[in-house]
This record gives structure tokens, C-alpha cells and sequence, in this order.
């Protein structure tokens, strides 16, 4: 049987103190039975930008476009790619424009520094045109 992921890792260990000043991780018990860190892994032919959001957004739609073709010889072409991010989520439910694309951003922040140089951003709730 083919595993569902590869081997690449997004997102952060969530952890919090109780009110006792205990500190708290999340773990999640796989369906082969094992307890682990949620991780985020990659599904096969997903891209790392896609796992990212998928992961932290859980989104009812996604699609990313690699605009970098039309970009080539730009100055910052050679620092990452450029790319449109359409994508739905109900975290974005009641949150303006701005506070949409702040989670994006914070999705993607660990790829920023070598993946992504532009990125061009449609974010809406489900069901918004």
C-alpha cells in the first residue's frame, strides 16, 4: 500500500500551560494506533505551499498557480517563485481582507525565506462570490 504523505513536515507543535503553569502538547493518535505530534504532512504531488495551507487553513478549496514563468530576468526572480493563492476557508469567516491574508502569510511564513518571492492572494469564506 502506498503511504497517503511524504516525508516533509509544516505548521508548529501546539503548546500551552494550564492554569497551573503545566505545560500541554498536542498529539494526535494516528489510525495504525501510534500517538505523535500533528506534523502536517505533504500528500503525494502536493506542494509544499499547498500542505502549508491545507494544514494550518483547512480550506474547502485551494488552488496555488506558479506565476514565476512570467516573471523571469526580474530582479527578485532568483530569490523564490511567484505565485497566486486562491483559496476558501472558514477561517476567514467575518475576518476583512487584510486579516485574511495575514493568516495566509503566517501559513507560509516558514517558506518565505527560499520558496516564495510574490504572492498574490484571493481569500474568501465558503460560499462568498
Amino acid at each position: 500500500m502506498q503511504p497517503e504523505f511524504e516525508e516533509r513536515s509544516f505548521g508548529v507543535v501546539p503548546v500551552w500551560k494550564d492554569v497551573d503553569g503545566r505545560v500541554l502538547f498536542l498529539l494526535i493518535q494516528h489510525h495504525s494506533g501510534h500517538w505523535a505530534f500533528p506534523k502536517g504532512h505533504a500528500h503525494i504531488g502536493e506542494t509544499d505551499i499547498e500542505a502549508a495551507l491545507r494544514r494550518e487553513l483547512q480550506p474547502s478549496s485551494l488552488e496555488v498557480v506558479d506565476d514565476s514563468h512570467r516573471h523571469a530576468g526580474h530582479a527578485g526572480a532568483r530569490d523564490g517563485g511567484h505565485f497566486t493563492v486562491r483559496i476558501a476557508s472558514q477561517r476567514f469567516a467575518g475576518l476583512a481582507r487584510v486579516a485574511r491574508h495575514r493568516l495566509v502569510y503566517d501559513a507560509l511564513r516558514p517558506l518565505m525565506p527560499g520558496g516564495i518571492h510574490a504572492l498574490a492572494i484571493e481569500a474568501r469564506a465558503p460560499g462568498e462570490g
